[in-house]
């Protein structure tokens, strides 16, 4: 199926036909496939077989961004799209991939992107005004993705087959056209590190869709350790939780969220749901509390009294200046606080936040971790 949505349905049926009359009856390999079907269709096709045959794992292919730019009666759309892999690391080169461009009223100009290495972009002009960019919305290349799109013309729920999602439409003026998509890739990680919280090097999802407003719905994400989260969820101290970014330029960030199941298997429950990126995280809550020795670091940080129904204290056992940043259970930064140079005590008081577990880091002014805690707040 690649090799058809490559070539088009009809070079591919043409490239066969010559294929299976030249060669009936014979045993052949892969190299001679790659250079029979060069010679009938005058394409070179090295790339596609390095890229799909030769080298372990699948592409993985994504849009990066998009940008509109008004023309006299027209628009003109540059859509920057970009490679991973599911599978050992290989960037492959004569990459091509479908895009669908659609306006208000689903209008829709599909055309294909042609690029080498990791990344390319290509110029379109459309005769409506763009609102959203789809990759391979009709699923013909066989990247590491699996994707379904729907129409949705009543509230209640709407399962999307294979991608792991489900959505719960509360609020619906007119019909909506949406697409999830379950990536089989890495997903980008955080700018800066924080430590005992890390994120799915997996998979994570892409939610996008042309809606009416007002649009409220509810996303239903499942997490399995024995399934396809075994690398990230390793045991009972990992807490799931879930982050989300509008697009590829944004940073991850905390969303409100509910967890129904045990920390092994479950769902992941978004309320008023955005349209844009999620992925799964694990805090490990085997992190030590108070001043209980940390396994591999120094105790340079402490705290007293921890758990606390109020003021905590830090006490700094290094002479460099510092950070300290308070992050919230969901990887969240709630505060950040100066250590100047000497400075060997400094308190905190939560304000306006809920009971639960924090965080606190300290990083040295290089952004290298000195220390953490977990922190426990009882008010």
């Amino acid at each position: 199926q690649a090799l058809r949505a490559y070539l088009g349905d009809d070079i591919f049926f043409d490239a066969c036909k010559d294929y299976l009359e030249d060669l009936a009856f014979t045993s052949i390999s892969s190299y001679d496939m790659e250079t029979v079907f060069s010679q009938n269709t005058g394409i070179d096709m090295s790339g596609f077989f390095n890229n799909w045959v030769y080298n372990g794992g699948t592409p993985h292919y994504s849009i990066d961004s998009f940008s509109v730019n008004p023309q006299k009666g027209s628009y003109e759309v540059t859509v920057y799209v970009k490679q991973n892999r599911h599978g050992p690391a290989f960037t492959g080169d004569d990459n091509i991939i479908e895009v669908s461009i659609l306006d208000d009223d689903w209008h829709r100009h599909t055309d294909t992107i042609h690029f080498n290495g990791e990344s390319g972009h290509t110029t379109f002009n459309v005769p409506f005004e763009p609102v959203e960019v789809f990759l391979d919305l009709e699923e013909r290349y066989m990247d590491a993705t699996v994707d379904n799109y729907t129409v949705i013309e009543e509230t209640g729920e709407t399962s999307f087959p294979n991608t792991y999602f489900s959505l719960d439409v509360s609020e619906l003026t007119d019909s909506a056209f949406l697409q999830a998509t379950h990536n089989f890739a890495p997903a980008d990680t955080f700018a800066i590190p924080v430590p005992d919280l890390r994120i799915s090097d997996y998979r994570y999802w892409t939610i996008k869709g042309v809606f009416p407003e007002p649009f409220t719905a509810t996303g239903r994400f499942f997490y399995s350790k024995s399934g396809l989260d075994n690398t990230l969820i390793t045991s009972a101290s990992d807490s799931v939780v879930i982050f989300y970014r509008t697009d590829a330029g944004m940073q991850w960030e905390a969303v409100d969220f509910t967890v129904v199941g045990p920390w092994s298997i479950g769902y992941i429950y978004v309320a008023n749901m955005q349209m844009g990126e999620y992925v799964l995280g694990v805090w490990d809550m085997s992190v030590s509390t108070g001043e209980t020795r940390m396994e591999g670091r120094n105790n340079t940080l402490m705290v007293f009294p921890n758990p606390s129904s109020g003021k905590f204290t830090f006490e700094i056992n290094s002479n460099e200046a510092a950070q300290l940043e308070i992050y919230s259970y969901d990887g969240r930064l709630i505060e950040s606080i100066t250590v100047n140079d000497n400075e060997k005590q400094l308190s905190w008081l939560p304000e306006g936040l809920p009971n639960g577990n924090y965080i606190a880091v300290l990083r040295a002014k290089n952004e290298q971790l000195l220390d953490s805690k977990k922190i426990v707040y009882t008010k």
